[in-house]
Parts: C-alpha cells; sequence; structure tokens
C-alpha cells in the first residue's frame, strides 16, 4: 500500500525534473523469473526510481548503502519502497559486513518468489559517460543466489542508464535494456564456485553493459563529447530522417559521435586537439552572449526575422497571466527545495536525486496547506480543490513557458547583432568539417 502511494505519487513529480522518460525492451524486465538487474550508476537514487516509475506495476528491489538505515522511520520506509542495505568495510567496519549476510538471505528470497533485484554493477554512483570496471561482489551475489534457486535459472538483465546531463534540471533519462543472460547455461560444464568461472562471468557481463551506455574512455574528452553532440547529434539525425524524439536512435547517433572522439583521442590526435580548440573558442563565444547553439542551425533559420519575433513576444505577453499565477503559488517550495539541496549536498551525483525528494516532501506538504487554506478561507470545497488544480497546472505550463521566453531573448540578441551571427555561423560550419575529418 505504502509503495503504491509513492509511486502514484511519483507518477506526478517525477517526470516534472525529466523533459523525456523512455525505455528499450521493456519485455524482458516482465519476464515471469527470477533476475538480478546489472546497471550501471550515474546518478543516486533517480537511476532505481526512475526504472521503478516507467515499469510501474512491475516491481523492483535493489542494494543501497546500508549507513543511510537509521533506526526508526527512516528504515521502515526505505524497506516499504524496496530498498535493502548492504554494507561495505568503510562504511559499517567489519560488523557491517557481517550483517550483509542477512542482506544475501534477503536477496535470494525474493528471487525465490521470481522477483528482480537491481544491483549496481559499478559499486560507487559517479557522474561521467564511462562504465567503471564491475565489482566482484557482483558475481558473488549471482552464483550466491543460483545456488540457492537450486533447479530454477537466474537472469542477469544488463540495462544501461543513460542521462543527457543528469546533474541538469529536465535532463533526458533513457533506459537501454540488454538482453538476459542465462546463468546456469553460462556455467553449463564449468565449475560454478570457482574464482576463474565468476571472473569470466564479469569478463562477460562488462562489455555487454557497456555497449548500452556511452563509454568516453578518456576523461578529458568528457566535454568536448557533450560539445560534439551539441553540434551534430540533431542535425545527423534529421538528414538520416530518424524520430528525434526517440530516445533510442538518439543513444544510437551519440554513441556514434563518442566512438569517433575515442578513435581520432588515439588515431588522429593533432586533428582532434584542433577541433577541441575550435569548439572551445566558439562555445566560450555563445556562453559570453547568452547564446545556445540551436540558433545557428540551418533548420531554424526561419526563427530568425522580425516577424516571428512579433508572434512570439504575442504568445509571451498572452501567457504572462498564467506563469505570473503559476510562479507566486509554487516559488515558496520550487526555492526551499534548491535552497535546502544546496546546504546539504556536496557532490552532484547526488544533487538531482536528492532534490527531488525534498521537492515531493515540500510541494506534497505545501499543496495540503494549500488545499485546507483556501477551503478555511473560501468555505467552498470545490473552490478549494479547482484552486489547487489551477496551482499545480499552471506550475507545467511554466516549464513549457520559460524556455520558450529564453529562446525568444535567443532570438532578439541574434537580430541584434547580425555581424556576430555571420562569424558564428561561419565558425560553426568550420567546426561540422573538422568533425567529418576526424
Amino acid at each position: 500500500m505504502v509503495y503504491s502511494f509513492l509511486a502514484t505519487w511519483i507518477s506526478f513529480i517525477f517526470p516534472v525534473f525529466y523533459k523525456r522518460l523512455q525505455i528499450r525492451n521493456a519485455h524482458w524486465l516482465r519476464l515471469k523469473t527470477p533476475a538480478i538487474i546489472a546497471i550501471n550508476h550515474p546518478n543516486a537514487f533517480a537511476d532505481p526510481v526512475g526504472l521503478g516509475f516507467i515499469m510501474y506495476p512491475t516491481r523492483f528491489w535493489y542494494l543501497a548503502r546500508g549507513d543511510v538505515f537509521k533506526p526508526g522511520f527512516m528504515s521502515w520506509i526505505l524497506d516499504k519502497i524496496g530498498i535493502i542495505p548492504i554494507y561495505r568495510i568503510s562504511e559499517g567496519g567489519k560488523e557491517g559486513l557481517l550483517k550483509n549476510d542477512a542482506t544475501y538471505q534477503r536477496v535470494n528470497e525474493h528471487l525465490k518468489n521470481n522477483l528482480k533485484v537491481i544491483v549496481f554493477a559499478e559499486g560507487i554512483c559517479i557522474m561521467e559517460r564511462r562504465l567503471r570496471p564491475i565489482k566482484k561482489g557482483v558475481s558473488r551475489m549471482v552464483f550466491g543466489a543460483l545456488e540457492s534457486l537450486g533447479d530454477k535459472d537466474l537472469l542477469v538483465i544488463p540495462v544501461g542508464v543513460n542521462y543527457s546531463q543528469p546533474d541538469k534540471f529536465r535532463s533526458d533519462l533513457f533506459y537501454n535494456v540488454g538482453e538476459p543472460i542465462s546463468v546456469k547455461e553460462f556455467i553449463k560444464d564449468k565449475d560454478k564456485q570457482s574464482a576463474k568461472t565468476q571472473k569470466a562471468f564479469l569478463e562477460m557481463l562488462e562489455p555487454k553493459l557497456r555497449c548500452l551506455i556511452t563509454h568516453i574512455e578518456q576523461p578529458e574528452n568528457d566535454t568536448l563529447v557533450l560539445q560534439a553532440e551539441e553540434l551534430n547529434k540533431r542535425e545527423m539525425m534529421e538528414a538520416r530522417q530518424l524520430d528525434v524524439n526517440d530516445l533510442s536512435k538518439d543513444l544510437e547517433v551519440l554513441q556514434e559521435i563518442t566512438a569517433k572522439i575515442n578513435r581520432a583521442a588515439s588515431e588522429n590526435r593533432g586533428a582532434l586537439e584542433t577541433y577541441r580548440e575550435g569548439c572551445t573558442e566558439y562555445f566560450h563565444l555563445l556562453q559570453k552572449h547568452k547564446l545556445r547553439d540551436w540558433l545557428l542551425r540551418d533548420k531554424n533559420t526561419y526563427l530568425l526575422n522580425y516577424p516571428m519575433l512579433l508572434i512570439r513576444l504575442c504568445l509571451l505577453i498572452t501567457g504572462l497571466p498564467v506563469f505570473v499565477f503559476g510562479y507566486i503559488c509554487n516559488v515558496l517550495p520550487h526555492t526551499l527545495s534548491f535552497f535546502i539541496t544546496r546546504k546539504i549536498v556536496k557532490h552532484r551525483e547526488f544533487f538531482a536525486s536528492f532534490i527531488t525528494v525534498v521537492a515531493v516532501v515540500l510541494f506534497t506538504l505545501y499543496y495540503l496547506l494549500f488545499f485546507f487554506l483556501a477551503w478555511s478561507f473560501g468555505d467552498s470545497l470545490w473552490r478549494a480543490v479547482s484552486l489547487v488544480a489551477l496551482a499545480m497546472l499552471s506550475a507545467r505550463f511554466n516549464l513549457y513557458y520559460i524556455p520558450f521566453a529564453f529562446k525568444t531573448l535567443g532570438i532578439f540578441r541574434i537580430l541584434k547583432n547580425p555581424k556576430l551571427y555571420k562569424a558564428l555561423k561561419a565558425q560553426r560550419k568550420e567546426l561540422k568539417e573538422q568533425f567529418n575529418k576526424l
């Protein structure tokens, strides 16, 4: 009951934080068989919560660091939403490691009931576009679970978690589900208890998981891949007549861009450095003049004229009353969510996850208080319900109004400075030629 309530409420809140949320091959996660789901881990608990949301009512249990399980309400609520504590020696010492016996037992019980357990294969949350080495604990859990299942088979399902920018509000989130691995099939004619077999399993799982995400081989190229993505991905998809709203196609093109950068880093270093310098200068100019690359795309030239600017300004004026109402009604919990998160969270890997939790709690309490105050002073139940509904709907409206306003400002800045536009356009064309030669 607690899980269903939270899932229902998160179904309203979660899409607010993520612009697009999609999954590929979801049917493999609905198989009625014991399964361990091995995923990468770029964004704290947003990774499993997003998967639970998009796959509801299919339920998952997942492992989380045991030191967050404080006695009392916290442990109770974490247990109800499907989190199982696991301890590392750095957090719980030897005493914590002994508690892991109970953890593995719980995992095995869930699997015996044909349920699914999520395991963070890298063992650590790092916000980057690469797969870190898979921890040995994954194979120990897999083979221990298989032994407890007796004659039953165990599936290991690799899932790649892909964000456009995980630390940014309104990021895209795409779950790329790989083909299940039959553990029994893998260990056929092998000694499942041997360290060699377990190592071989990890060596087989790691590339299967890596191909489900974008993997930038060298960290110094992280920013360059983001820049190359912004410059090329949308136009590459349009040239191939791919659906730009399909995140599976989006990932395929991004993997192609990433592979080109990876290859150039080892085979064509000079050209890559020239391209890096050009990208750095180009995006510095965009930032300096408060512009975005999308304004320079050939397809968006039709927007860069004063009649179109006037139409957009009229739309902004028309929607202004709704924006003001939504801003006034929602500014308090919104501002508090960011304030509290910035005060508490020191690592960006936990920012998006923490602010999601804080916002769910604050907005829930705020709308309840809003409702009771409106009911008390207005003396009408339906008027109070309507006012709260309008506050929530206007908040959704503002998610689209604000980007529209910023884009309109960008069009105005371009029209005001045609020489800058011409220079940026030429620089962008040169960067595209350099990228094609990498």
